[in-house]
């Protein structure tokens, strides 16, 4: 198995049985087949970022994990386009995986010729994890259904723990980039243009 951030996990199934047909009959036709060794394949399951689940099992059609590895990630940017696929990902699971340094965000930023240092990436991050992950009323909501008024009490709930400005207008920071690109790369109207 991949780790937990990974959009996809890899495991390995050995052959099915071999089912005898109606025309393994006689002990010839058994030695002949006897000798052959059924290979192994890797299957890749890839995560449905709406659910947090994995999606069915595909065979890669590799043989060994390294080959696997490498369909596997062909295959997610040839499926996904590297973008999160689902239409209403929640925020907290968006963020994280695209404050990521091997992010397609980080990377058509690069493209843009806006590079994203590594540390701003992990800052980011960071800010995500402390900040807004132990905030479920808003970490838990869908992309969608994001509104100025939850952003507004999220802030209010951090100024009221004592979390300086600076910190808080960081954070909101790492939360707008990312969902504004989002939005325009699936033509959805931005919801916190007022926030």
């Amino acid at each position: 198995m991949e780790n937990a951030r990974s959009p996809y996990s890899i495991s390995k199934r050995p052959p099915k049985n071999h089912a005898k047909s109606s025309c393994d009959t006689g002990p010839q036709m058994r030695r002949r087949t006897s000798h052959v060794r059924r290979k192994s394949y890797f299957y890749v399951r890839f995560r449905d970022l709406q659910t947090g689940g994995y999606l069915s099992a595909v065979s890669s059609g590799c043989t060994t994990r390294d080959a696997a590895v490498i369909w596997a990630k062909e295959e997610y940017e040839r499926r996904f386009n590297g973008r999160p696929q689902p239409e209403n990902p929640r925020l907290v699971d968006f963020l994280l995986s695209v404050w990521n340094p091997d992010s397609y965000f980080v990377k058509e930023k690069a493209q843009e010729g806006r590079d994203l240092s590594a540390e701003y990436v992990l800052n980011n991050g960071k800010a995500i994890k402390k900040h807004l992950q132990p905030y479920a009323e808003l970490a838990q909501t869908r992309l969608t259904n994001l509104t100025p008024a939850l952003i507004k009490k999220w802030r209010m709930h951090l100024a009221d723990c004592g979390i300086s400005a600076r910190v808080i207008n960081t954070t909101w920071q790492a939360i707008r980039a990312p969902v504004r690109w989002w939005e325009d790369g699936n033509r959805v109207e931005f919801p916190l243009r007022k926030a």
